[in-house]
């Protein structure tokens, strides 16, 4: 899973209302500056169409025996801040969630790094509520990193038309700032796994969904291996995705708007830019229009992979001498030569062609 999701507030107010959130924190985020691109690391709600590691998300959590929805930063941050070294802000610190490769989780060695057995031991689980999210592939016209086409990929449409969110699993931690201004940060990071057969073609991960209530409430009440297990082997027989081309301007880091998840026009595949070029002209399927010089039909087999002889050509096609008249000259009529045991003559000294004459 490549670091680039949408989740608009419709999602995470929809995914709260399906698990029991409290939704009291929502009310802020509702009046948030999605478009503002001032503070890229700050809070980006309601809606953020393009949202990548060190930005700011909704997430669910376990707060005793409720279920609370706060904004959490994008991308583990595990290391605290003091007075002397505090943690760096803005887009400084935006990098720092990038760089330390923590805004993924693979399912499959979650258990064999102490960085995330120790939020598991702590019951630091979450959910985060998406929209979609974004991955590159090869543009069919070439190959390279300038040709890379972004998919978007979301939920199957409903039955009432409304595309759901996908709940991503994932893990959150707080550490102290050493801000005075922001004395704490929340950080997460999202669960990938290996990718269902229906979008393997994609990529070679995809994010770990849950795709029922009670898995939700297994994760977050206790994230262990085997509700893990679980949660792993739902996912791996899932084909509730769908997906479509989106413009290569969501690549901008400020392009977080609607527009970043509308779909585009597929460009044409280089297989279609040379089908259109070998076009044939079609047979044809009534052997009645066909009629010979002398106006007898002719008769051939319908769909058959020979065409149908041409008037010009001749019914009866003659056949070929054999052998040709080059070589109709007969075997015993060719001259031998004498076979003698005698070793053969030495050849006379060759003159240069090119000698000039005296």
């Amino acid at each position: 899973m490549c670091g680039r999701a949408a989740q608009t507030f419709r999602a995470a107010k929809e995914a709260g209302l399906h698990l029991g959130a409290l939704l009291d924190s929502l009310d802020n985020a509702e009046n948030g500056n999605a478009d503002s691109d001032e503070n890229l690391a700050g809070p980006v709600g309601p809606s953020n169409y393009n949202m990548c590691p060190g930005m700011s998300a909704l997430v669910m959590w376990k707060d005793g025996d409720n279920i609370s929805i706060d904004q959490m930063a994008w991308g583990l941050i595990t290391k605290a801040g003091t007075e002397k070294k505090p943690l760096p802000v803005g887009k400084q610190r935006m990098s720092l969630h990038f760089q330390n490769l923590m805004f993924n989780a693979r399912s499959d060695t979650l258990f064999s790094k102490p960085s995330f057995t120790k939020l598991t031991s702590q019951k630091r689980a979450c959910i985060v509520a998406l929209d979609g999210y974004f991955e590159w592939k090869n543009s069919p016209l070439g190959s390279g990193k300038g040709n890379k086409q972004p998919y978007y990929v979301y939920r199957t449409k409903s039955g009432t038309g409304e595309v759901p969110p996908l709940l991503i699993a994932g893990l959150w931690t707080q550490v102290s700032t050493g801000i005075p201004e922001e004395p704490e940060l929340n950080s997460f990071t999202m669960l990938t796994t290996e990718p269902c057969e229906q979008i393997k073609w994609l990529h070679d991960r995809m994010p770990l969904c849950l795709w029922d209530k009670k898995s939700c409430m297994d994760w977050l009440e206790n994230p262990s291996p085997s509700v893990l297990k679980s949660i792993d082997a739902l996912a791996a027989k899932t084909e509730k995705f769908d997906w479509h081309m989106v413009s290569t301007e969501m690549s901008n880091l400020k392009f977080r708007g609607e527009k970043a998840i509308q779909a585009i026009k597929p460009p044409p595949s280089v297989l279609s830019f040379f089908s259109n070029k070998s076009k044939t002209k079609p047979v044809s399927t009534s052997p009645a229009r066909d009629k010979a010089k002398d106006g007898s039909k002719i008769s051939y087999q319908v769909g058959s992979s020979m065409a149908a002889p041409s008037p010009k050509q001749s019914r009866s096609p003659k056949k070929a001498s054999f052998p040709p008249k080059a070589c109709s000259q007969k075997q015993n009529d060719r001259p031998r030569t004498k076979q003698t045991n005698e070793p053969p003559a030495k050849r006379s000294k060759i003159t240069s062609f090119f000698q000039t004459k005296e």
